[in-house]
Parts: C-alpha cells; structure tokens; sequence
C-alpha cells in the first residue's frame, strides 16, 4: 500500500484517502482476475479447436503430385507433363536443398521459425504496430507454418479466416516436425506463374538443381513467395534484385551471411535461362498421358 502511495505521489496525485487507494487496488485485481479467466477460456478455446481440426491429407504424403518429364532413351527431354493443378511441379529433399537456401529462405518468410509453435505471438504485435502506424495493412504476421495452412486451405482475408488459419498451422506443428513443414513449403510455395516448389523454379529460371543454387540465386528464389508475379524475374528483373538484396541484408541482419559474402552475392548477375519447355514426339507423348499418371509413373 505504501509503494502505491508513493507511485500516485510521483504521477501527480498527491494525496489520495487510503480508501480511494483501497477501492483502486480492489478494482485492479477484479481486472486482472477477469483478463485472467479470459486468457484462460480463450486458451482452452484454441486448444479444443487445435485437437478437433484433422491434418491435411496432403501433409500425410512424403511428396506432391509433381510434373513429369518424359525422356527418349538417351536422356534428353521429350517433354514436361504438368501437374494435375497446370504447375511444373519437381519435389526437392529437405536434405538437398543447401543450408544457404535454407536461411535465405527464412530470413525473407520467419526468421524465428524454430523458435515458434506456429503462431508467432511477436510477429502478430509487429506488424500490428506497423498496420497502426501506416493506417493500412503492411503485414499480416504469418510465419512460415501459417503459409503452409493458407496454400492447403486458401481462405478470405478476414479474421475468421485468420483464426482458422493460425489454428490449422497449431495443428500442423502438433504432428509435423520443423524439418517436415519447412520441407512441405518449399515444395507448395508459389515461386513464379505455373511454378510450384523450389525445384521447378530452380529448373525453370537458371536450368539447374536445387544444390547447385549459388548465394545470390538462393537470395533470389527466396524472395519470389511473398509475391510472384510482382518480382517475376524474366518480368521484373530489377525490382526481383532490390528484393533479393533486402532478402540478402536480412540474413546479414541474423548473423548467416558475411559482410563480403553479402557483397559478392549482390554482385552475381541475374542471368536466367531462356530455354523453352520441350516439346518432342507431341503424339507419343499424347498417347502416353491419356492411359492415365499410372503410366507415366512406370515408364
């Protein structure tokens, strides 16, 4: 009570009736009880919602239907059957993808993925503040887990919409491990028009794998998520380079990348392959799609 007496007299309120002061604190800790049975309702709320919600049946695949590319008998390409939804569409192993693509990865989308459950409580107050502070909505606060909730059950930019995504990515972290969910984003993630997966925006843009992605081309690739069409790199090359170089300054920023590594990614060129999709023996390959996936799976 006395520390109380003390704090009033430095805010201005010299002289306060212990009685005043005895109503004040009793209407404080009826507060605090109520936010207290609040807080506890709505975690119960979410943890009922979190356990009755399944898992995507897609998450219980090791891998997504992908495009297919047919071969003549000397390896070279025929051509590229898409994927039932029209996207190139080629799985990449967490295991291959390189720790620099990686961490490119994660500084542009959730840097504190590992640190998270799903729902990054931090993020959410940060780019609540920043919605505040510029009078529009600047971002969202999703993490990574989150994404991979919105690409599996796309919903409308509402609140509820929200909620039932944040519960679906508490459900996914619930069954999936960090490496299982990063790994199912990579591979779902919109990396350009048509393109789905790092492995087919590797392929299509520099005509090579996922492990040979050099520091700047990770950095690049990266970044596409956020927007695909808007940083479509045969499209938009320079506003694709400002944004590989915001990717590249934030993982500076975390402490995986050094200040001359950041200057020699930012020097690399972003030279992109104009090879076109190939299109060899159309009826063959025709006669082969109409008997069914079955038959491109076994040839």
């Amino acid at each position: 009570m006395r520390k109380l007496r003390v704090l009033f007299t430095k805010i201005g309120i010299v002289s306060l009736h212990p009685l005043h002061l005895g109503r004040i604190v009793g209407h404080c800790r009826k507060a605090l009880s109520v936010m207290t049975a609040v807080l506890l309702f709505a975690g119960a709320a979410v943890a009922a919602a979190v356990l009755s919600t399944p898992l995507p049946g897609e998450l219980k695949e090791c891998t997504s239907g992908g495009s297919v590319v047919v071969a003549d008998r000397d390896g070279r390409p025929l051509r590229e059957v898409r994927a039932e939804d029209g996207t190139r569409a080629r799985w990449a192993l967490l295991r291959d993808v390189p720790a620099v693509t990686t961490r490119a990865i994660l500084a542009a989308e959730d840097a504190r993925f590992f640190a998270h459950v799903g729902v990054d409580p931090l993020a959410i107050a940060r780019a609540a503040a920043l919605d505040l502070w510029n009078r529009r909505v600047v971002s969202g606060g999703s993490t990574l887990t989150m994404q991979l909730a919105r690409i599996l059950h796309p919903h409308p930019r509402t609140l509820r919409g929200k909620l039932g995504e944040m519960v679906l990515a508490l459900r996914i972290e619930r069954s999936l491990s960090k490496d299982e969910i990063l790994e199912q984003y990579l591979n779902r993630a919109s990396f350009g028009p048509n393109l789905r997966g790092l492995g087919a925006a590797s392929d299509a843009y520099f005509d090579k794998s996922v492990a040979s992605l050099s520091t700047g081309e990770s950095a690049l690739l990266a970044g596409l998520p956020r927007g695909p069409s808007l940083y479509q790199v045969t499209r938009h090359v320079d506003r694709a380079r400002r944004r590989r170089d915001r990717v590249l300054d934030r993982m500076a920023a975390q402490g995986w990348l050094g200040a001359d590594d950041v200057a020699r990614a930012k020097g690399e060129p972003i030279v992109t392959q104009s090879r076109r999709p190939a299109f060899g023996a159309p009826h063959f390959v025709a006669g082969l799609v109409s008997r069914g996936p079955g038959t491109l799976a076994n040839i």
